[in-house]
Parts: structure tokens; sequence; C-alpha cells
């Protein structure tokens, strides 16, 4: 993502002059997004159908994958050419709607419904209370657990309403000595940055603050690396060499799929990837367990992807019409179904969810037995820190093979991240 920070930097883009009302000419939109080919026939069927209900706009879709199509958005907002509607990113939310790239999707209410949204998924999308990016799926930090191996080993699912991370570290060391070593409790604690978030927020603190600075308290990241560290050396999580390398793993080769690993730590959409590569195994979403003698759950609902209009669309109105056709119209909805998530318009994920397969429907239920309990949405990531989660990895990698203390290593991850994001602002 390098190359896509060093043209976002450059970034100028020319606000419209255009009013934002709905032509009755023809207009051409542009609308742009990454994903599989699944998602590419999807959103072409609601393309389609969209051109259909208003023949006189146009759409030409352009999709690539993740890194080509940030690669793509840079040098587009970069030389004034940006579509008219791109699906966006947590990491680079902020970072566009702070050099005036986005559009206010507040101005645009006459032509987009956020009505049926709740606050906590719009707040995802809000910089300094303004909505630049409307959230298309929301899911929540869950421990991902393969209830088979448990069966095997004869031991029972833990309390997640109640568990502690020492709980988890005794559950995790009873599977490896119950398999023999052969199964570790849990992995993938350390592969980003919102597991560090969880933890830091069920100790009040968080990384960023609202105005991007990196605030995280670096005591509390070092106890969070020397509590895997913990993991690590006890057998309750694999040996860093298996760590590394589950980093890049395919969905096949997890060790939560291939049953050498009971838990993993990801988001509660990633589910139905996870399920498709283990067809034949029962998955069960737990809650994060708790810091001993603290109320805080840490949660917060992260989407899995937004929908923003460029500032300088020529067709604004056009584009907001053709965003809410995808998050309220029946027919594109459907259409669209859940491959970006679970809806967060709560009145579209209730018409679909009798029709959601078996592991989106258990997102769906987590992250709504989750609603009353998760906090304010963490600040979005700033400008200059998309790539925490590389930096962060290369840190915490230094941890658990002995080359560094946990208090030095989150020293020189926040003195790094710090550094970054300062030279990003200018």
């Amino acid at each position: 993502m390098a190359a896509a920070g060093a043209a976002l930097a450059g970034c100028g883009v020319a606000r419209p002059t255009t009013d934002l009302t709905l032509s009755t000419e023809p207009v051409t939109l542009r609308c742009a997004w990454w994903g599989s080919d699944n998602r590419h026939e999807r959103t072409f069927k609601a393309i389609e159908a969209f051109q259909r209900r208003y023949p006189n706009i146009t759409v030409r879709g352009e999709f690539n994958e993740f890194g080509g199509y940030w690669n793509r958005m840079a040098t587009a907002f970069a030389a004034n050419d940006a579509p008219d509607l791109l699906q966006n990113d947590e990491l680079y939310v902020r970072s566009y709607a702070d050099r005036g790239a986005l559009f206010d999707l507040g101005a645009l209410s006459a032509q987009l419904d956020t009505s049926q949204y709740p606050e906590t998924a719009l707040d995802t999308g809000r910089v300094q209370d303004v909505l630049y990016a409307l959230p298309c799926g929301t899911g929540a930090r869950t421990i991902v657990t393969n209830v088979a191996v448990l069966d095997r080993l004869g031991m029972d699912l833990p309390d997640d309403l109640t568990w502690t991370w020492d709980d988890l570290r005794a559950f995790g060391e009873e599977i490896n000595r119950r398999s023999g070593g052969e199964v570790w409790g849990i992995d993938r604690l350390s592969i980003d940055t919102h597991n560090i978030a969880v933890w830091a927020r069920q100790h009040g603190a968080d990384l960023y603050d609202e105005i991007g600075n990196v605030i995280l308290p670096p005591e509390l990241l070092a106890q969070w690396w020397g509590y895997l560290r913990e993991l690590t050396d006890s057998g309750a999580s694999p040996p860093p060499s298996v760590q590394v390398e589950s980093l890049t793993a395919t969905l096949s080769q997890l060790p939560i799929v291939n049953g050498s690993a009971v838990m993993t730590g990801m988001f509660s959409n990633e589910i139905t990837g996870v399920q498709a590569a283990a067809p034949d195994t029962e998955l069960r979403l737990l809650r994060f367990p708790r810091t001993r003698g603290s109320d805080r759950i840490g949660l917060f609902y992260k989407p899995s992807m937004y929908w923003s209009v460029s500032a300088a669309s020529e067709h604004p109105a056009e584009a907001a019409l053709l965003l809410d056709f995808f998050s309220n119209d029946t027919e594109a909805t459907d259409i669209l179904g859940t491959e970006r998530g679970a809806p967060p318009n709560s009145a579209v994920l209730d018409r679909l969810r009798p029709t959601l397969a078996p592991p989106a429907r258990q997102a769906s239920d987590y992250e709504q037995a989750l609603q009353p309990l998760v906090g304010e949405p963490s600040p979005l990531t700033p400008p200059g820190a998309s790539g925490s989660g590389s930096i962060a990895q290369r840190y915490y990698t230094n941890v658990i093979f002995g080359s560094s203390t946990p208090e030095q290593a989150a020293a020189g991850f926040i003195e790094e991240l710090r550094l970054t994001v300062d030279t990003a602002r200018g």
C-alpha cells in the first residue's frame, strides 16, 4: 500500500459546482469496487436493475483486486479522475475525507435514505460528525471455535459470557495437554491491530483519538504482547514459526480448518469463508474474553467495507441515488444479498435473514446479541497508518522469537507508528 499512500498524499480534488438535484438529461456514472467474481456478478446485476429503473442513467462498473484497486484509486484521485461511487475501506476513509476527496453524504439526503441504519453503524463512517462513508456490512471481533476438535478431546465450550483472558490461557493449555501437544488452543490473536484495540478498550484506552493522534499507552501494548508470548510458551498458541506461516496462509491452510488449533481470532463475518473451507466442521462464534475485574467488553462494530461518493463527481445526486438503490431497494438488496456482509440496514437485514446460509445467520445473530454491549466505534485509522498491521506484526514477531522484550517492541511500534502518521500530516 506504499504506492497508494504516496499518491494519496498529493491528492487534490476539485469541488463540484453542480447542484444536488437529479437531472432529466442522460447521465453517465462510474462505480468502482474490489472483490471476487461472485461480487462482480452480483454488482453488475444490481447495476442493470438500476439502469432499467432509471433509463437516463448509464453506470460503468470498474473492479479490481484489493491491492490493485487502492493503487488505482490513489492515482485516480490525484489526477482528479475518481469514480463517482466507490467502495471504500476503514483504512482509507479518513485519509480521503481529510483531503476533501469525499462528498458529505448528509448533503445528499434527498436521494439517500439512511433512516434504517443504527447510529452505531453510521458513526463508523463519520469524520468529525460528517458522514463520508456508508457501511455495506458490519462485523465484530470473535473467537471462531472448532467444536468437532473439542468433542474429540472430550471438552465443552467455555462460557463466553463470563470467561477472562486467564480462562482462555488455561483452556488453551488444557487443549494442548489433552491432545498430547498435537493441537493448540488458539491462533492468530496477533494478526492485526484490531485485537490490540479490543485489549486497549477493555482498559479504557484506544489506538487513536478523534483527530488521529496515536494514543495507545506502550505499557498496555507490552502487556498484550507479553500475554501472547505466554500463550506461545505454554503451548496454548502455536510456536512462532507456525504463527508466522499462518499470517499468509490460505483459508484451507488455517490451523482451525485443518484441526491443529481449536480457536482463532477474526471478524464475525469471516466465518462464511472459514466454514466454506471446512464444510463438515461445526464452528461456533464466541465473544472475546474480558480482563479480570473489568466489565468492559471492548468490542465494537467494524464495517466490512463502505460506499463513498467522490467530492469531484459531476453527478453527486445520481451517485447517491445509485447508493440508495444498492442499500435500500428490495430488488437490488435481493441481488446483492450478504456478499459484502450482513447489511446494517435493519429493514433489509430482517427481510434477508430467512434466506441467510447458516454461517451468515450465525454471524448476524452474534452481532445482534452484542448490540446492547458494544461501545462507540474506535476512531478511524488516520492518514499514514494504513500499514499499522504490518508494522505491529514485525515487532510482535521479534517478541515471540525472543529478540526483543514486549516493552522494547511496544515502544518501538508506537514510535514508528507516530512517525508515519506525523509524516503523512506533512
